[in-house]
């Protein structure tokens, strides 16, 4: 049994089940090795160790991030373009989420707030939708209406 305590846990879940769990751990943690000083990390994918080639791998804070990307399965973060322009209450035309043989149907409604930057790097805009109230939508989908 592994007495050493993570500094944090990630879990990625989709729907209801869990697909992976990560565990970071301080190098301090790791006492003796030369690798193991204040700064660093490990990380563990489930029960497995994460390496590089070599036995231990201790990640710095950019290389920790680089990695919690790959293992969680987001891709590469790219830098996000320009905010579109969408003001606070402007007339759009969004996709509701019903399909009707085969077609997306879209339905008017009201922006909230401007566009915000998700943790993904794509742009998001509040709106509200008749049957499910308050909902962020890509800003990509959303059409202004004039």
């Amino acid at each position: 049994m592994d007495k050493r305590k993570p500094v944090c846990a990630l879990l990625r879940v989709v729907g209801r089940k869990t697909q992976a769990k990560i565990r970071v751990y301080a190098a301090q943690e790791f006492p003796g090795h030369p690798d193991a000083v204040a700064g660093r990390y490990r990380l563990k994918l489930g029960r497995a160790w994460v390496r590089q080639p070599g036995k231990y791998t201790f990640f710095g804070l950019d290389g920790l991030g680089r990695a919690l990307v790959d293992l969680l399965g987001f891709g590469s973060v790219k830098a996000p373009g320009p905010r579109p322009h969408i003001p606070a209450r402007t007339r759009v035309r969004v996709p509701n989420g019903a399909v009707l043989a085969g077609v997306a149907l879209t339905e008017p409604t009201w922006t909230l707030a401007p566009p915000h930057l998700g943790y993904d790097g794509h742009w998001y805009v509040w709106c509200h939708l008749f049957d499910r109230g308050h909902v962020e939508i890509p800003a990509e989908d959303v059409e202004v209406l004039r």
